[in-house]
C-alpha cells in the first residue's frame, strides 16, 4: 500500500474565503507579553481540500494573516511545525529579543496543539538548535 502525501497547491489570496465558523485551530503559540501576543494556525476544509493560514493576535484580535496554504491532506506533526515556524520565524525572533539568551526565550513562549501532541516540544527544539547555531564561539 502507498502512502499519500499531502500536495501543496498554490492558492491565490482572492480566492481565500472570509473565516468560516467552522475554521479550527491547529496549533497556537502563546507568549508571556502585555499585550497578550499569540500567533496560531487555523484550518478549514474547502472541498477536498484543507486550507491553513497563520495568523497574529493581540488581545484576542486578528491583526495579520502571515501566509495562507491549501493542501489535499493532513499534514503530519513535522510538517506543520515545519510550516508554521517557516511562516512565523518564532526562533529567530526570540534570538533578537533576548539577545541569545537561551532560558529567556524558552521561558518566553507555550506552544500548544490539541492536534499534534509535540507541538511544544519540537517547536522548543527548533529555538534550541537556532540559539545554538547562532551564538558565537
Amino acid at each position: 500500500m502507498q502512502l499519500a502525501f499531502p500536495k501543496i497547491i498554490e492558492n491565490p489570496e482572492s480566492s481565500w474565503p472570509v473565516q468560516a465558523l467552522n475554521e479550527l485551530e491547529i496549533a497556537r503559540i502563546e507568549f508571556n507579553s502585555q499585550p497578550v501576543k499569540t500567533v496560531s494556525l487555523q484550518a478549514t476544509y474547502v472541498g477536498q481540500n484543507l486550507l491553513y493560514r497563520v495568523i497574529e493576535e493581540e488581545d484576542g484580535k486578528p491583526l495579520v494573516v502571515h501566509d495562507r496554504m491549501v493542501s489535499n491532506g493532513v499534514l503530519i506533526n513535522e510538517a506543520i511545525t515545519d510550516y508554521f515556524l517557516s511562516v512565523w520565524p518564532l526562533a529567530e525572533i526570540l534570538y533578537h529579543i533576548f539577545n541569545g539568551s537561551l532560558n529567556d526565550g524558552l521561558s518566553h513562549f507555550r506552544a500548544r496543539s490539541d492536534y499534534y501532541c509535540d507541538f511544544d516540544k519540537m517547536c522548543r527544539q527548533r529555538v534550541l538548535q537556532y540559539f545554538n547555531e547562532s551564538t558565537p564561539p
